[in-house]
């Protein structure tokens, strides 16, 4: 409650709704803790898309071996419909030097579109964990994740406060 109280007096407070945000907050540490355990175990496998150099080495390791698959912790960030019915998900914004998409194909995009958008939603868990393969292409890093099963909510589901 103190920090939600203006310093100055007669100024405006910025109060944060301190209920729904702990848990929302607790979870993601939570999810985000599991992944980088995983990460420890299993390094040639577990990459952040937040670091570039990692997003590197994961192209490398896929280039050079056809059925190699990684795993990223990602959230969605935007969307883009296609003309051809696909769907473009943006996950890490940036230019084309940084930014992270992942295409899914109309059949993909109607089993996992409603759940990807809900993730969008405030205090809800909006990790995942994306596995499939990463390349390099004109606008950035593109992971090929074009299965229902490639796609899975990391961590635990955020607890509702009363």
């Amino acid at each position: 409650p103190a920090t939600n109280r203006a310093k100055t007096p007669g100024a405006p407070s910025a109060i944060r709704p301190y209920d729904p945000l702990l848990p929302w907050w607790d979870a993601r540490a939570r999810a985000l803790a599991d992944f980088r355990a995983r990460k420890a175990r299993e390094p040639e496998r577990f990459f952040e898309p937040d670091e570039r150099a990692e997003l590197e080495r994961a192209v490398t390791l896929c280039a050079a071996d056809p059925a190699r698959r990684v795993t990223l912790l990602v959230t969605v960030a935007r969307f883009y419909e296609e003309k051809d019915g696909s769907l473009t998900v943006l996950l890490v914004p940036g230019d084309p030097d940084t930014a992270l998409r992942a295409e899914l194909p109309p059949a993909t995009r109607k089993s996992l579109e409603r759940e990807l958008r809900a993730s969008t939603a405030e205090f809800v868990q909006n990790f995942w964990l994306l596995e499939g393969r990463l390349t390099r292409g004109e606008r950035g890093y593109v992971v090929a994740a074009t299965r229902r099963a490639d796609w899975s909510r990391a961590g635990p589901e955020v607890a509702r406060t009363r």
